[in-house]
Protein backbone atom coordinates (compact mmCIF):
# COMPACT_ATOMS: atom_id res chain seq x y z
CA UNK A 1 0.00 0.00 0.00
CA UNK A 2 1.51 3.26 -0.73
CA UNK A 3 2.17 5.88 1.80
CA UNK A 4 -0.14 8.72 2.26
CA UNK A 5 0.58 12.22 4.28
CA UNK A 6 -2.37 13.76 6.24
CA UNK A 7 -3.07 16.79 7.88
CA UNK A 8 -4.77 17.80 10.93
CA UNK A 9 -5.87 21.52 10.90
CA UNK A 10 -5.28 23.49 13.70
CA UNK A 11 -7.39 26.48 14.11
CA UNK A 12 -7.27 29.08 17.47
CA UNK A 13 -10.37 32.15 17.96
CA UNK A 14 -7.05 33.22 21.11
CA UNK A 15 -3.94 34.26 20.70
CA UNK A 16 -2.58 31.02 22.47
CA UNK A 17 0.65 31.26 20.80
CA UNK A 18 3.46 33.64 19.48
CA UNK A 19 5.04 31.73 16.63
CA UNK A 20 3.60 33.56 13.37
CA UNK A 21 4.20 30.66 11.30
CA UNK A 22 4.80 26.79 11.28
CA UNK A 23 6.76 24.50 8.28
CA UNK A 24 5.98 20.82 7.39
CA UNK A 25 7.41 18.81 10.26
CA UNK A 26 7.27 21.51 13.05
CA UNK A 27 5.87 19.78 16.31
CA UNK A 28 3.20 20.70 17.81
CA UNK A 29 0.41 19.66 21.00
CA UNK A 30 -2.98 20.93 20.91
CA UNK A 31 -5.42 20.76 22.51
CA UNK A 32 -9.15 21.41 22.09
CA UNK A 33 -12.07 19.95 20.87
CA UNK A 34 -11.62 17.90 17.28
CA UNK A 35 -14.00 18.35 14.43
CA UNK A 36 -14.25 16.31 10.91
CA UNK A 37 -15.78 17.63 7.54
CA UNK A 38 -15.43 18.16 3.88
CA UNK A 39 -14.08 21.12 1.58
CA UNK A 40 -13.49 21.50 -2.30
CA UNK A 41 -10.15 21.50 -3.16
CA UNK A 42 -8.58 23.99 -6.13
CA UNK A 43 -9.71 21.23 -8.50
CA UNK A 44 -12.96 20.94 -7.44
CA UNK A 45 -12.45 17.73 -5.88
CA UNK A 46 -13.90 16.95 -2.16
CA UNK A 47 -11.92 16.30 0.51
CA UNK A 48 -12.11 14.69 3.36
CA UNK A 49 -10.25 16.81 6.65
CA UNK A 50 -9.47 17.13 10.31
CA UNK A 51 -9.29 19.88 12.33
CA UNK A 52 -8.75 20.83 15.85
CA UNK A 53 -10.07 24.35 17.40
CA UNK A 54 -7.64 24.23 19.99
CA UNK A 55 -7.50 25.85 23.54
CA UNK A 56 -3.74 25.33 24.31
CA UNK A 57 -1.26 24.83 21.58
CA UNK A 58 2.67 23.95 23.04
CA UNK A 59 5.64 23.95 20.10
CA UNK A 60 8.71 21.76 20.49
CA UNK A 61 12.15 22.86 19.14
CA UNK A 62 13.21 19.09 19.23
CA UNK A 63 12.45 15.40 19.33
CA UNK A 64 13.81 15.31 23.19
CA UNK A 65 11.41 17.89 24.56
CA UNK A 66 8.59 15.77 22.92
CA UNK A 67 9.61 12.46 24.15
CA UNK A 68 10.33 14.32 27.69
CA UNK A 69 6.54 15.83 27.65
CA UNK A 70 4.89 12.37 26.92
CA UNK A 71 3.53 10.76 30.17
CA UNK A 72 5.95 7.24 31.81
CA UNK A 73 3.51 4.47 32.43
CA UNK A 74 3.87 3.73 36.02
CA UNK A 75 5.48 0.91 36.95
CA UNK A 76 3.73 -2.02 38.81
CA UNK A 77 4.53 -2.63 42.34
CA UNK A 78 6.44 -6.26 42.65
CA UNK A 79 3.45 -7.59 44.85
CA UNK A 80 1.28 -7.32 42.09
CA UNK A 81 0.85 -10.05 39.50
CA UNK A 82 -0.77 -8.89 36.36
CA UNK A 83 -3.94 -11.14 34.68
Amino acid sequence: MKEKTGFIWVKTSQKVFEKQSLKVGDLIKAEGRLSGGQYQDKNGNWQNNLCVFAFSVVFYSEQEEVEEALPTPDAPDSDEIGF
